[in-house]
């Protein structure tokens, strides 16, 4: 027997909040690394959340194009940057 499992309403800013300032800590010093070792103009980021990596590729890497997939319960109007491409996928 298959459970559908409920969209859990806490995934929104507030969840994010704390944990904003590590996450963009982590992306760019990742970033950094990879850039070096294969620059990239464009970057793709499944389970992105809130998009902090991604935002992180486009102000500091300029990348012409950033692609997010998150779950349903994420949207487009709450990306950390609206120059993310977003696709809620389930």
């Amino acid at each position: 027997m298959q459970t559908e499992l409920a969209y859990n309403a806490s995934y929104d800013g507030a969840f994010y909040s704390p944990w904003r300032s590590m996450t963009l800590v982590s992306a760019r010093r990742i970033r950094r690394l990879m850039q070096d070792v294969l620059p990239f103009t464009s970057v793709s980021d499944l389970g992105c959340g809130s998009g902090a990596w991604l935002s992180v590729a486009i102000d500091e890497f300029e990348v012409s194009k950033a692609y997010g997939i998150e779950e349903p319960w994420m949207t487009s109007s709450a990306l950390d940057n609206a120059a993310i491409s977003f696709q809620p996928l389930d």
